[in-house]
């Protein structure tokens, strides 16, 4: 059975929300480069608000600049990383104190991602025209989606993928590519999307996509194709236009939210009631990711929501 209210939720994606291809020709390569360095951040014990906080901080001393990055060592980086967030935290307290103190207990995973994909933007001159161009074609992205995954076969082997860029996954490279709206067949992997596949789909479907051949499959790429699956089946009967992308935003912004709740009334958070909140409050879709992309709102936003249950 479909959560209550989940197809409405995707049909205000695609009104709110539109897949823009002017997105993409208005960027620069610039624009490309911090946002793939923003999603280095990502990790499972961070949320979007936090990822955006140490990404803007680290910004504004030119640390994520991309010709720094490639200037410097590994080492280097996070020597002055260090130096940086250390005087930094100084003048901070509470959860961005305890949000930028986390990032320095281990700043090789960010360092050694970092140079990879600089390293990568330079060797394959990455652009606003080569992603457009890859975009054309699903097997072109399946393609240029080696930088996210080793194939299983290297488990065997022992071969590994020399695209794979460290630490950056399937979910870091399918925000990467969906910030600029290209891969629209696609679901990035998030947690949000995980829960959802594990605990919402029908667990025959599950099962049928976990028991298929196709090569070089991930457990990451299970639950891309039984999002796929789930919008075919599920959506699209109800929504023609509606894309991979479009049903994996509409999961993304209720498990995001859900998750920001804790007890019995996390589970009474619906789409349906999502939707009626954001009437109430006279908020949109867009509005809605800004909050939970902002870490002086993030909070207030959880408050908001539930006392919204509660009344």
């Amino acid at each position: 059975m479909l959560p209550n209210g989940l197809i409405e939720l995707t049909q205000r994606v695609i009104k709110e929300i539109p897949i823009d291809p002017q997105i993409i020709e208005k960027a620069d390569t610039e624009e490309l480069w911090r946002e793939l360095a923003n999603t280095i951040f990502l990790d499972n014990n961070r949320n979007s608000a936090e990822v955006i906080f140490i990404a803007k901080t680290l910004s504004k001393s030119g640390l994520l600049d991309r010709e720094y990055i490639l200037n410097n060592t590994c080492n280097e980086w996070e020597e002055k990383t260090r130096e940086f967030l250390l005087e930094k935290t100084k003048s901070l307290s509470g959860r961005k104190e305890g949000i930028l103190q986390g990032l320095l207990s281990n700043l090789s995973i960010p360092s050694h991602s970092l140079k990879e994909s600089a390293i990568f933007f330079k060797r394959r001159s990455i652009s606003p025209e080569y992603l457009k161009e890859i975009n054309q074609e699903q097997k072109e992205i399946d393609k240029f989606l080696e930088i996210a995954y080793n194939p299983s076969s290297s488990y065997v082997t022992g071969r590994t993928n020399p695209e794979k860029l460290f630490n950056v996954g399937l979910t870091k490279a399918l925000l990467w590519l969906q910030a600029f709206d290209l891969a629209k067949d696609y679901c990035p992997p998030s947690r949000q999307i995980k829960d959802f596949v594990d605990y919402n789909l029908d667990k025959k479907n599950w099962k049928q996509i976990k028991s298929s051949t196709i090569e070089n499959l991930t457990e990451d790429w299970r639950y891309i194709l039984s999002i796929r699956k789930f919008n075919k089946d599920e959506i699209k009967p109800q929504i023609p236009e509606s894309t991979t992308r479009d049903a994996g935003f509409a999961i993304w912004y209720w498990k995001s939210t859900q998750n920001l709740l804790k007890g019995k009334i996390k589970k009474e958070l619906t789409p349906k009631i999502l939707l009626n909140y954001l009437d109430a409050s006279g908020m949109d879709l867009i509005d809605l990711g800004d909050k939970l992309g902002d870490i002086e709102q993030i909070d207030n936003l959880a408050k908001d929501i539930g006392d919204f249950l509660e009344d």
